[in-house]
């Protein structure tokens, strides 16, 4: 009887290891097939774009205005095969994507891998990779030039060899070395790394002081890690040119890395509770699964898994990777619910997360089915209650994987690529076809990285260039991508706006456009000189106010940026005199040698005054009108010119408009007589 209950056990197991590994395989077919026609995301193609640039020996960076060397999103581990794919293919569809593919293939070997290495059995390890595969957000961002899939396959990697075949073994310093590698692979591969890195070692550290020999396997790992880190910043140093450079880049990364990880933000008002139940319920939105279950999801797999991993009736390696996966788990959950800023809570940087509590949902139900809790002095019945206990724990949190595979895209939407984001390949074609002279421009953050990428044409930054500059150009053009024209069709209308331009193709995904003149900003409107619709005065501390030009969003309810060319039109009749609260910052008149900027105030027939700005902070200007009164209220069109503007910073995401000075308010006022 025995024996045929095995027998019929083994056949259901091959079974379904048939069925869920027929499942991965037909994802990753659907994998191939969208490898071959879909174009990566943005960032993906800014990090493209950087293997493109090192693979035709300009340098390890990307072009878009300037060159921007080692731009902070997905490093070497990925830029470096992606850079050798557009080598030897070239620069298409499917070499964009092809090493995205690679590491898939390679996640999907190491999760069944190490499932079976810690006994979970080759059905169950199948399902669980399947699962991940079906995870909302998988397809998005295991593909398109992102980094995210190529972090977790280091890092499993990693734990994988810490994990020896032996049931009683533990990592010795050869293992220790080999991991402390690998997981620095992934901390280069993207910082964000770090999360799951840290966490990790920190666990192998602790573990090691308990063993023999324990400088010997610290140093080990030390070294293991330390080596490509090492390597690379050699690397990174000999591109940059200059310590000075160096020193530079790592300084803008420490800022980004605050403000990102959420390291920078109190978040007091808002309150620790609150705020995880926010991000709890937008991770609900992103997945589908209600919050209540998302949150018995990521508890119950935690707190089962602590108990197995402090049990030391469970096997020394399983406890490892227990013991390892949890504490990274559970601390990537916490730092996304708890931490991150609410701007940032995206399905992106919390996917790793995700697949990682997979891959320990699988070792748990393994380990609660093998090995019921508690000791020899409790009776069978107790132990079989507590066992029982535990599998009905853990059925809400199966049902909330099967709940994410169905409502991700993989097994009941296969993969493809929307029609609009495909007409981004009819854009690049027509750029590619442009004259080789010609200037190419993006706007702001929208620089259209994908078709620059597969127009291999550089991009400018029509933010970056004053129109003296812009009309010196005879043959000039403006290009969208999908991004721009979904997000921000605002960029888009502030450069059709102050241009003469006829449109050379338009489609959903994109659109060219030639352009010819440009101004310094979009001419008034008759509702903008109408006195009714007019104030005397703008005070930004208070409110907006619309009737103006070359002067960016009102910031924080207290002030806005002018451009170098900016005008407000205010209402004017007896007012001698004008009132203007502005804000010099130290970064505009601060530098290698200390500037002294100008700015220039005009009115027609009415004031013509030049300041110098030599002065930083916030102060208040008075300037005479030099008019008669009016009779009756009148539009009064005030120019504001700057002859300089802060700063460009080297940094892709910085804010490199060309802004010179803060306004806070300004007003037309009347004063006495002078005598």
């Amino acid at each position: 009887m025995q024996a045929s209950n095995r027998a019929k056990a083994s056949t259901v197991a091959i079974v379904a290891s048939v069925l869920f590994g027929a499942l991965v395989a037909y994802t990753l077919i659907g994998l191939v097939r969208y490898s071959m026609v879909a174009p990566p995301s943005f960032d993906g193609a800014m990090n493209l774009n950087t293997a493109a640039s090192f693979a035709r020996g300009e340098g390890y960076g990307f072009f878009y205005d300037q060159f921007f060397t080692f731009p902070a999103q997905t490093d070497g581990p990925y830029i470096l095969p992606a850079a050798f794919a557009f080598w030897v293919g070239g620069i298409t569809p499917f070499t964009s994507q092809v090493v995205n593919l690679f590491y898939v293939v390679a996640l999907i070997c190491v999760v069944v891998a190490l499932a079976c290495r810690v006994g979970v059995p080759l059905w169950l390890s199948l399902f669980g990779t399947m699962a991940c595969m079906a995870t909302p957000g998988f397809i998005e961002y295991s593909m398109n030039g992102y980094g995210e899939i190529p972090v977790l396959v280091w890092f499993l990697a990693a734990i994988f060899v810490l994990a020896p075949g032996k049931v009683r073994g533990i990592p010795d310093h050869r293992r220790l070395s080999v991991a402390g590698l690998l997981f620095g692979m992934a901390y280069l591969t993207k910082v964000v790394a770090l999360v799951c890195v840290a966490p990790a070692m920190l666990v192998l550290a602790c573990l090691i002081l308990t063993q023999p020999h324990r400088w010997r396997r610290l140093i080990a790992l030390g070294v293991g890690f330390a080596a490509p880190v090492v390597a690379w910043e050699i690397f990174r140093f000999v591109e940059v040119g200059t310590a000075h450079t160096y020193a530079s880049w790592w300084r803008l990364q420490f800022q980004q890395i605050r403000m990102q990880s959420g390291a920078k933000h109190s978040d007091v008002v808002q309150g620790f509770r609150s705020k995880g139940l926010h991000h709890l319920s937008i991770l609900a939105d992103m997945t589908g699964v209600a919050a209540p279950m998302l949150a018995i999801f990521i508890i119950v797999p935690l707190v089962l898994g602590s108990i197995f991993a402090v049990d030391r009736r469970t096997s020394a390696h399983v406890r490892l990777v227990l013991a390892v996966l949890l504490f990274v788990t559970g601390l990537y959950f916490f730092w996304w619910i708890f931490i991150s800023p609410d701007a940032m809570t995206w399905l992106r940087r919390i996917v790793d997360g995700l697949l990682l509590l997979h891959c320990l949902i699988v070792v748990v139900l393994v380990q609660t089915w093998r090995r019921p809790v508690g000791g020899p002095d409790r009776s069978v019945s107790d132990r079989r209650g507590v066992r029982a206990v535990m599998l009905l724990a853990l059925v809400p949190v199966v049902i909330c994987q099967l709940l994410l595979i169905r409502s991700g895209e993989t097994v009941t939407r296969p993969p493809q690529p929307p029609s609009y984001a495909l007409d981004m390949f009819s854009v690049a074609n027509k750029v590619r076809t442009l004259p080789r002279d010609a200037t190419i421009f993006g706007t702001g953050w929208w620089q259209a990285p994908s078709i620059s990428l597969f127009s291999q044409r550089q991009f400018m930054n029509f933010e970056h260039w004053s129109p003296e500059r812009l009309n010196a150009v005879r043959d000039k053009y403006f290009v969208t991508d999908m991004y721009t024209e979904g997000i921000s069709q605002s960029s888009i209308h502030n450069v059709l706006d102050e241009s003469q331009y006829s449109t050379l193709l338009k489609l959903n995904g994109g659109a060219l456009y030639k352009l010819d003149s440009i101004q310094p900003y979009p001419p008034f409107t008759p509702q903008d000189s109408d006195p009714a619709n007019l104030s005397s005065g703008l005070d930004f501390a208070r409110e907006d106010y619309s009737h103006r030009r070359g002067i960016f969003q009102r910031e924080s309810d207290r002030d806005a940026w002018v451009g170098v060319d900016a005008a407000v039109m205010l209402k004017r009749s007896n007012e001698n005199a004008l009132r203007m609260t502005i804000e010099v910052p130290d970064e505009f008149i601060q530098g290698i040698a200390r500037k002294q900027p100008i700015l220039h105030v005009t009115s027609p027939g009415c004031l013509d005054q030049t300041l110098p700005l030599v002065k930083e902070g916030v102060q208040t200007i008075m300037l005479p009108l030099t008019c008669e009164s009016w009779p009756v209220a009148r539009a009064f069109q005030l120019n504001l010119a700057a002859n300089d503007h802060v700063p460009f910073k080297p940094q892709i995401d910085a804010d490199n408009r060309l802004r010179s000075f803060r306004l806070h308010s300004m007003e037309l006022i009347r004063t006495p007589a002078q005598p």
